[in-house]
C-alpha cells in the first residue's frame, strides 16, 4: 500500500460516468475469468443500481 487513502467526500466519483467509461464493469468481470459458479459482490457500500 502507498499510505494514501481515498477521500470519502469524493465517493460520488466512484459512480461517475467518466469512471464507468474508463473502467467498464463488464470488462472487469471478463478480466476476472470467472467460472459460472463463482460469485461477485459489489462491496462499495451503497446500491449503485447498476448490474454487471
Amino acid at each position: 500500500m502507498t499510505g494514501k487513502r481515498f477521500n470519502p467526500e469524493k465517493a460520488d466519483k466512484l459512480m461517475s460516468d467518466v469512471r464507468r467509461k474508463k473502467l467498464p464493469p463488464e470488462e472487469v468481470i471478463r478480466y476476472l475469468d470467472l467460472d459460472k459458479n463463482d460469485t461477485v459482490a459489489d462491496a462499495e457500500g451503497k446500491c449503485s443500481g447498476r448490474a454487471a
